[in-house]
């Protein structure tokens, strides 16, 4: 062996591992072999490469797009080398078969006998000599105290990429550690990013899905992150760019795709709008919880987007915290009470009308009127209760306000019989004659 050679990985590597980063491990890695490095965590996704760019390689340069590496090449590959490997195994070349025009030299990465993730060399020119593989034996060790550094002290990387979720995730992360979370998501996944949230509850059994679901999803899907936060399914998902130039939305079959898992399981998610800065995280995080939130109080029976049900998420929101009463226009309780003592349906005609934005005709057709009779309950409305509706700011409060009534009617899922019983109670006051 070259001992000027070995000094110099040894110079490095102690360098990089007192960095305290895993990407300065894979940097070096490449510096010493002047090769492509990479490495993946257990379900194949990216989590560090250098070159961090195109190489004009096929195969590289596919894995640079998809931050993820081919599952179904990867098998081949193990079973061709492998063959009645146990567990564990160890460093390889890989030349022939499926690794004929790249070959690889591939290394495991084994700690408490678990698999946390694979360095793979993408190998040129003469076989790696016995220094190789000693070398990337060194490089394994080099990343192994890099997991192992699970404090979270400034510069530590964990190698979970849902580690990094759930510190974006959280309300009092601090600054530094919110940096690299964001470092380490924008380094494996392309933006633009979408959350999904689907609840679940307290019991084992709901638990022990979601432990499930969060394993299913993340093996089955690439350029995902999976965690079970605050008893719900956080999935942050990457790669939707909406504008990207004249290709299909890949974010329309990935979100149908989750709806389509959760909807087998009879399960409703929301869906943030999407985002580029991972620093975003928890708003959007936010943003699909209220979403899968409003859709089980609307009992909707589908999952849906936030943009979809906006403006309702902000008086879910609101609501939260503060009884309805607190933001009706009080002319509302008027119109109650004087229907109720009248036989009349002022109330109906004002949320019809406010939720038409003034469109008269669409609000007649709506209410199964002559329009003559609509501008007859328009004007005594105006006049029984001095209310000023076209104007601008009474309008709009008339508006939030019967949105915060069409949510609060509803109430939590298991209030829809009650709901059905009170329409049917109200359908029954006989229209008022003019």
């Amino acid at each position: 062996m070259s001992s000027e050679r070995m000094a110099m990985v040894y110079e490095k590597l102690y360098k990089a591992v007192c960095n305290q980063s895993m990407n300065n491990v894979i940097k070096v890695a490449h510096e010493i072999y002047g090769k492509p490095v990479l490495f993946v965590d257990e379900y194949f996704h990216v989590v560090s490469m250098h070159p961090n760019n195109r190489i004009n390689d096929p195969v590289w340069d596919a894995i640079y797009e998809n931050k993820a590496m081919d599952r179904e090449q990867i098998s081949r590959t193990l079973d061709e080398f492998l063959s009645g490997k146990k567990a564990f195994y160890k460093p390889f070349y890989a030349s022939t078969g499926s690794c004929a025009e790249q070959p690889w030299l591939m290394a495991e990465v084994v700690q408490d006998n678990n698999v946390h993730g694979h360095i793979i060399v993408f190998w040129d020119g003469a076989p790696p000599t016995e220094e190789d593989f000693t070398i990337i034996g060194l490089v394994l060790d080099a990343i192994c105290l890099r997991i192992s550094s699970r404090i979270k002290s400034l510069g530590s990387w964990n190698l979970a990429l849902s580690t990094k979720l759930e510190d974006l995730l959280a309300p009092h992360t601090p600054p530094h550690l919110e940096r690299l979370a964001c470092e380490a998501i924008s380094g494996t996944m392309h933006p633009e990013y979408t959350i999904c949230v689907t609840t679940i509850g307290a019991l084992a059994s709901q638990r022990a899905f979601a432990e499930y679901a969060v394993r299913e999803l993340q093996q089955l899907y690439r350029n995902v992150i999976c965690v079970i936060y605050d008893n719900n399914i956080v999935i942050l998902y990457g790669g939707t760019n909406p504008h990207g130039s004249g290709t299909p939305m890949p974010k329309i079959s990935m979100a149908d795709r989750l709806f389509e898992f959760f909807g087998t399981h009879d399960m409703i998610c929301g869906l943030s709008d999407s985002f580029t800065d991972p620093s975003q995280t928890r708003i959007h995080y936010r943003q699909a919880l209220l979403t899968a939130r409003l859709a089980l109080r609307l009992g909707t029976a589908r999952s849906t987007s936030f943009s979809d049900l906006m403006p309702l998420p902000i008086f879910l929101s609101v609501l939260e915290k503060d009884p309805p009463e607190t933001f009706i226009h009080p002319a509302i309780f008027r119109m109650r009470e004087y229907d109720r003592e009248n036989g009349t349906s002022y109330e109906e005609t004002m949320r019809v009308f406010s939720f038409s934005m003034h469109n008269k005709d669409r609000t007649a057709a709506s209410l199964c009127i002559h329009r003559n009779t609509l501008l007859y309950r328009l004007g005594r409305i105006s006049e029984l209760f001095q209310l000023p509706y076209e104007h601008e700011q009474v309008a709009t409060n008339l508006l939030c306000s019967f949105l915060i009534l069409e949510l609060n009617r509803y109430g939590s899922p298991q209030d829809m019989s009650q709901l059905s019983s009170t329409e049917e109670k109200d359908a029954d006051v006989p229209e008022e004659s003019i």
